[in-house]
């Protein structure tokens, strides 16, 4: 429900029903208003009431709405693949990048979230196995040596373009 004033249509206030369907709005000021009552799927309801300083207290009544029923020619949906996860026959692929709450942690800690890997004791480890070969730019280094990947920690996902497992 709004209420504008008459005259310079400005906005003096508004509410939302409650279970019921009623709605209170409190300290109006009296005066000449234009109430409006709308909801998806309705035509708005419009009046003109006045606000007297006599009574605290105005009842409006049962306001009925009616139906606005419209028929759509077409509906078209499109979407994308927002997961950022590839699926490949040799390596499933995780694109950082598409995934924004990834950025702000570390490489470690985007990687905890992949499907199927675990960090114990900064050890990366493949479905419960931590003999594996984390690479850099396909190289291995000493921050992804065998034994711990702590390393992984200092770098910043934002750094990195993807994950390959």
């Amino acid at each position: 429900m709004i209420l504008k004033k008459v005259g310079d249509d400005k906005f003096s206030g508004g509410t939302i029903s409650d279970d019921q369907g009623r709605f209170v709005m409190k300290d109006v000021n009296p005066g000449n208003y234009h109430l409006q009552v709308s909801i998806v799927g309705y035509m708005p309801f419009q009046r003109e009431i006045t606000v007297g300083s006599l009574s605290t207290f105005i009842n409006l009544g049962i306001i009925e709405l009616t139906e606005d029923a419209q028929n759509l020619q077409n509906v078209t949906v499109q979407g994308t693949s927002n997961d950022g996860l590839s699926s490949k026959l040799d390596k499933k692929t995780f694109d950082l990048s598409k995934n924004t709450s990834q950025l702000g942690g570390s490489v470690l800690q985007a990687m905890q979230n992949l499907p199927g890997i675990s960090i114990q004791d900064g050890q990366v480890q493949l479905r419960g196995n931590d003999k594996i070969a984390v690479l850099i730019d396909g190289k291995q280094n000493a921050i992804t040596g065998f034994g711990s990947q702590t390393g992984l920690d200092n770098i910043p996902a934002s750094a990195i373009e993807r994950i390959e497992i």
